[in-house]
């Protein structure tokens, strides 16, 4: 085990005489990834039970087309799943005054959610020291997302609802890299700001147009791979 370790970190770390931000030259490669999972499970004082899984892999690629400045190509994919209950509420007459009475139930739900994001953009690169540079990310992304939600009432028919929705943004998001070896780096985004429209759809009366800006100190990491 101990020899396994000390040829990975001579692997990583075998190339620091070489300049470390010979990374940031024109025609260099590089790919970064990140993955998220999430676990979240609720019990009710009436002893019910709810639960949220869901797990996202984010993948970016790009090329430095000068130095210091690089293209990018991305795709983002997550999926959850949610089982929990609610409670519905069903007329079950109309007194002479007009007055509707309604009785309620325990409903037991599942939904399931997929998302799929490709977004093509630039990264600008300022060194901040050998090791260290600031990210300047800009990037145009169209997200596709849909979703199924089953509720099943007791003593009544199944429903299902079904739904789908895709939109365009513009996102300009800061970041960090941390430069382990001339092959590796680590690098996390936070915050920014983003420009989202979203078309009509048979769910959306309307189209939408939006704008955030988030100062979140979240920090997503990543690990960065540069080709030699």
């Amino acid at each position: 085990m101990k020899k396994c370790i000390l040829i990975l970190l001579l692997i990583l770390f075998g190339s620091f005489d070489l300049p470390l931000m010979a990374q940031l030259s024109k025609g260099q490669g590089f790919i970064s990834g990140s993955l998220s999972f999430n676990n979240n499970n609720y019990r009710s004082t009436l002893d019910q039970k709810s639960s949220n899984n869901g797990a996202g892999i984010n993948l970016l690629g790009g090329r430095f087309i000068k130095d210091k400045l690089a293209y990018t190509l991305g795709v983002n994919l997550y999926q959850s799943n949610n089982t929990g209950f609610n409670l519905a509420y069903t007329q079950v007459e109309i007194r002479p005054d007009g007055q509707a009475l309604y009785t309620s139930q325990q409903v037991n739900t599942q939904n399931s959610y997929f998302s799929t994001d490709l977004s093509l953009g630039l990264n600008r690169y300022i060194s901040l020291q050998e090791r260290f540079a600031v990210i300047l990310s800009g990037s145009f992304t169209a997200g596709f997302e849909s979703s199924e939600s089953t509720e099943k009432p007791q003593g009544q028919v199944e429903r299902i609802t079904k739904w789908k929705q895709h939109d365009f943004s513009l996102n300009f998001n800061p970041g960090l890299i941390y430069f382990l070896s001339p092959r590796f780096g680590v690098s996390g985004y936070f915050g920014g700001l983003s420009l989202r429209f979203e078309p009509k759809t048979e769910q959306n009366y309307a189209s939408t147009f939006s704008g955030s800006f988030s100062t979140s100190g979240v920090l997503g990491i990543g690990l960065n791979y540069f080709f030699k």
